[in-house]
Order: C-alpha cells, then structure tokens, then sequence
C-alpha cells in the first residue's frame, strides 16, 4: 500500500536513504544539463546587464571628474579675484568689454600660471603668489610650457571675464551673471560635454 501511495503523490525514494523528495520532485538519477539555448540565454542577458552597468560607472565617473573640474577652476578664478583686489584688475582679459581668453593657445595658460604664481613681475610686480599649480593640473608636468588641463584632461580651456563691470558676461556665445566663469572643453573632433563653472 505504501509503494501506491507514493507513486500516487509523483515521489521517488533515493535509494540511498529511502526518504521521498521534498516538494513532489521525481529525480532519474541522470544530472540535469542545461540546453544551448538556455546558456546562450543566460549570456546575452549577462551581456545587457554589463552594458548597463559599465554605462552607468563610465557616466558617474565623468560626473565625478566634471565636479572636480569645477573645484579646479574655482580655486584658479579665486587667484585670479585676489589678484584683482591686488592689482585693481583681472590678469587676463581686457578692461571695458566681457572677454573670452583661451588659456590654449598662444601660451596664455603657461602666462597666467606665471602671473598667479608670482613669477612674473611684469604684470606682477610685488611678486604675489596667488596660487601654486599642481602637476595634474599640467598635460605633462615635466614639460615647463605644458598646457593647462580639467580633470577630465581637456585643454581647451577658456576664462571668460565682466570687463565692463556689469555683473554679467556676454561673450563667445556664453551669457551668466558675474564677473569670472570657466568653461573647458574636448579638443575638437573629440565627443564628451564642456564644463561650465556657473551651471
């Protein structure tokens, strides 16, 4: 009666220690496989959910390396203000219209550096050290006339500058209220975003 009653309810006894499977499970005694088709499934959603996730670190990072960028360019518009309460003017720019200095080219950066680090007593004749560079902030520190970068390892780096006092700056296409703003940039033909230091 008790052989029925089991086979009834789909239970097999192990034969090891004579005790039916839990939850009406009947075993062959053969290990279970997985098809092709369900590894390959397995797989391709793996797969997908790697994508994601790689997305989505590669997304905080350049958040991450953006905010740093802007505390970057902070502490430079900083030096540049105590400058200004030094000397009564910005180091860059022209007075009585907004500028847009490319610190990029025409090796503005490496003068800019001079100037806030007090190195040249041209514009900074009481040899003032406003700020002191670091080697990140340098695409190759090694090199003396090395082009400022983000962190992001931009160079295209522009000081946008209220020359004519108006609390506000129009200029390159750029319109914000105050008197310095920062924005970095990917070499042309490159993809990423700018960084703005007033957004």
């Amino acid at each position: 009666m008790a052989k029925v009653t089991d086979l009834r309810m789909g239970l097999r006894r192990k034969p090891d220690c004579g005790k039916p499977l839990p939850c009406g499970l009947v075993t062959s005694g053969k290990p279970h496989s997985f098809s092709l088709i369900e590894v390959v499934t397995v797989i391709a959603v793996l797969a997908v959910l790697g994508s994601i996730l790689l997305s989505a670190i590669g997304s905080a990072r350049t958040s991450a390396l953006a905010s740093v960028s802007k505390t970057r360019f902070a502490q430079w518009m900083g030096a540049m203000e105590a400058f200004r309460l030094e000397y009564g003017y910005y180091p860059v720019g022209e007075p009585g219209a907004d500028s847009c200095v490319a610190l990029h080219e025409g090796g503005q950066g490496q003068r800019l550096v001079s100037i806030l680090e007090g190195r040249d007593t041209a514009v900074n004749p009481r040899r003032i050290r406003f700020i002191q560079f670091s080697d990140p902030e340098f695409e190759n520190p090694a090199d003396p006339d090395s082009a400022l970068v983000d962190a992001l390892g931009h160079r295209v780096i522009h000081v946008l500058v209220d020359g004519d006092g108006d609390g506000k700056v129009r200029v390159a296409g750029y319109d914000f209220r105050g008197s310095l703003g920062m924005v970095s940039a990917p070499d042309p033909g490159e993809s990423g975003r700018e960084v703005r230091t007033w957004e």
